[in-house]
């Protein structure tokens, strides 16, 4: 299908107690970081080991929208976390920052990072 309408056949269709992801993004965060894929994502910006901040296209409401992340390697042991540094940047309309993380609570350049946000865009 190329388009999906209401029942009578031309209106949108309207989530009913659902809500679409805002913006997602994979990136690799090993040598030159860098987005492999993404929807509403303007840039990344590698802000040291581990450490980065993405940057919406377009912005979202406020800052209290839900991020789910996730991380993991092509090689190597796993045990790795993802989180949000609000330290660097908090949650904002613009973006947000993240931290990636070893089982040693130390900052970790990894290759399979992604982060998805849920809420309302401005």
């Amino acid at each position: 299908a190329n388009t999906i309408s209401a029942a009578n056949g031309t209106d949108p269709v309207t989530l009913t107690k659902q809500m679409a992801s805002k913006q997602w993004c994979r990136w690799n965060h090993t040598g030159t970081a860098a987005i492999n894929d993404s929807f509403n994502t303007s840039s990344l910006t590698d802000n040291g080991t581990g450490r980065g901040q993405l940057a919406y296209t377009s912005n979202m409401a406020d800052g209290n929208y839900h991020i789910g992340t996730g991380v993991g390697e092509l090689t190597g042991g796993g045990n790795r976390g993802l989180g949000v540094r609000g330290y660097d940047k908090p949650p904002s309309t613009d973006g947000c920052a993240y931290f990636c993380f070893n089982t040693n609570w130390s900052g970790a350049d990894q290759d399979l990072c992604s982060a998805e946000i849920h809420g309302d865009l401005a």
